[in-house]
C-alpha cells in the first residue's frame, strides 16, 4: 500500500521521449517568433531602398510639369476682345436631389458662354476633353440642391453663378474665369 503513494517515475527511455515531444512542440514557436521579425524586416527595408530609387524620378516629373503651362494657358489670346464670345453646349445632366422623403430628380442642359480670349478651336477642344469633369461637378453640385432652392429667379440665378464659379476653378484654375456666364438650355424637375 505505501508503494501506492509513491509516484513511480517511469524508465529513463519514457523520460527523453517526453523532453524530446517538448522540445519539438517548443522549435516551431521559436522558429517563427525568429524568421517572421526577419522577413518583415527585410521587406520594409527592400520596400524602403525601391521607394527611394522611384522618389528620384518622380521629382525629376514634377519639375518637367511645373516648367510646362497648361494647354488652356496656350490657347489664350490676350489681343482678343472678350466681347467676341463663343458658346460651349453641355449635354443634358439627370441628378437626384436631396429632398427626404421623395425621389426628386432634375434634368438640366447648360450653355457656357466663354470669353473672347479663350481660342474657340483648342478651347472646343479642352472642353471636350474635360467634359467627364464638368458633367462630374455638375451632378455633385446638383445633388446637394433641394427643390425649394431651384425654384424662383433669385435661386436659380445663384444656383448659375455657382455653376459658373465652380467650373471656372475646375477648369481654369490659373487664369482669369473664362467662363463668363451660365445659361440653362433645359430644366425639368420631375
Amino acid at each position: 500500500m505505501a508503494n501506492d503513494d509513491v509516484p513511480q517515475e517511469g524508465t529513463g527511455e519514457e523520460n527523453e521521449a517526453k523532453e524530446q515531444s517538448v522540445k519539438k512542440s517548443k522549435l516551431p514557436w521559436i522558429l517563427l517568433g525568429v524568421i517572421v521579425p526577419l522577413c518583415a524586416g527585410g521587406g520594409y527595408f527592400l520596400g524602403r531602398i525601391i521607394a527611394a530609387g522611384n522618389d528620384v524620378s518622380a521629382d525629376a516629373a514634377a519639375v518637367e510639369e511645373e516648367d510646362e503651362e497648361p494647354d488652356y494657358v496656350k490657347m489664350l489670346n490676350t489681343k482678343a476682345k472678350e466681347t467676341n464670345t463663343w458658346v460651349f453646349d453641355v449635354p443634358p445632366v439627370v441628378a437626384n436631389l436631396m429632398d427626404p422623403g421623395a425621389r426628386r430628380y432634375l434634368r438640366a442642359g447648360f450653355k457656357l458662354e466663354m470669353s473672347g480670349q479663350f481660342d474657340p478651336v483648342g478651347g472646343e477642344a479642352h472642353m471636350t476633353k474635360n467634359m467627364h469633369k464638368i458633367i462630374n461637378w455638375i451632378m455633385i453640385y446638383v445633388s446637394n440642391l433641394t427643390v425649394s432652392e431651384l425654384q424662383g429667379e433669385k435661386n436659380l440665378k445663384r444656383v448659375l453663378a455657382h455653376v459658373k464659379d465652380g467650373l471656372n476653378e475646375l477648369l481654369f484654375p490659373d487664369v482669369k474665369p473664362l467662363v463668363i456666364d451660365v445659361l440653362f438650355s433645359e430644366r425639368a424637375i420631375q
